[in-house]
C-alpha cells in the first residue's frame, strides 16, 4: 500500500456513494413502474364498473316510479296520491280494455234478448264493470309490487357493484401506500448503510494512517540503529 493511498479514504466513500445512489434509484425505478402498472389497471377496469352499474339504471328508475305508485295505491300520500294512483289506473290500457270488453259482451247478450236498453242491462253493465275494475286494480297493485322489487333488486345490485369500484379504488390506493413505504424504508436502510459504509472508510484510513506513521517510525528507527 502505497503511503498516499493510506492517508486517504477518499476512494471507499466514492464508491460507498454509488452504490447508495445505484440502490435507491432502482428502488425509485421500481416503485414508478409498479404504480403506473397499478394505474393503467384501475383505469380499465373503472369504466367497466361504470358500464355494468348503468345497466341497471331503467330497472331502478322504474322501480322507484313503481314503488312511489304503490305507496300512492294503498294510501301512503293522502287523499292527492290515492287519486293519482286510481287516474293511473284507470288510464291503463288493460283496465280499459277489460271494460270495454265487458260492456260490449253485456250489451250484445242484451240485444239478442232485446232488452238493450233497459235498466237490468245497464245495471248488469255497471256491476260487470265494477267487479272489473276491483280485478284489474288488484292485478295493478300486485304488477307495482313486482316491480317495485325488481327495482330493489336492480338497486341492491348496482349498490354492490359500487362497493366493488370503492374497494378497488381503496385497495389501489393502499397498494400504492404501501409501495411507496418500502421504498423510503429501502431509501433510509441504503442511507444507514452509506453512513456505515463512509464510517468504516474513515476508521480504516486512520488505521493505515497509524501504520503508515508506526512504518516510518520502525524505518527511521532501523536507519539510526544501523548508523
Amino acid at each position: 500500500m502505497s503511503l498516499l493511498s493510506a492517508f486517504s479514504s477518499g476512494s471507499a466513500k466514492r464508491a460507498a456513494g454509488a452504490a447508495n445512489d445505484a440502490r435507491i434509484a432502482g428502488l425509485r425505478t421500481g416503485e414508478q413502474r409498479a404504480t403506473g402498472l397499478m394505474d393503467e389497471g384501475l383505469a380499465a377496469a373503472r369504466p367497466q364498473y361504470d358500464k355494468a352499474i348503468g345497466l341497471f339504471d331503467q330497472y331502478t328508475q322504474q322501480g322507484g316510479a313503481a314503488t312511489g305508485a304503490y305507496g300512492d295505491a294503498i294510501g301512503l300520500g293522502g287523499a292527492d296520491g290515492y287519486e293519482r294512483a286510481t287516474e293511473s289506473f284507470r288510464t291503463g290500457p288493460g283496465y280499459q280494455f277489460a271494460v270495454d270488453q265487458a260492456t260490449e259482451a253485456a250489451k250484445r247478450n242484451a240485444s239478442s234478448l232485446g232488452m238493450l236498453g233497459s235498466g237490468n242491462t245497464m245495471m248488469a253493465i255497471a256491476d260487470r264493470s265494477q267487479g272489473l275494475a276491483d280485478q284489474e286494480y288488484q292485478r295493478y297493485l300486485d304488477n307495482l309490487f313486482r316491480a317495485s322489487g325488481q327495482g330493489q333488486s336492480a338497486a341492491t345490485t348496482q349498490a354492490g357493484l359500487m362497493t366493488g369500484l370503492g374497494d378497488l379504488q381503496y385497495g389501489h390506493n393502499a397498494a400504492k401506500a404501501g409501495l411507496a413505504h418500502g421504498t423510503e424504508t429501502g431509501v433510509g436502510q441504503s442511507n444507514a448503510q452509506l453512513f456505515a459504509d463512509r464510517n468504516a472508510a474513515n476508521q480504516a484510513a486512520s488505521a493505515n494512517t497509524w501504520n503508515a506513521i508506526m512504518g516510518v517510525g520502525n524505518l527511521a528507527a532501523k536507519f539510526f540503529g544501523a548508523s
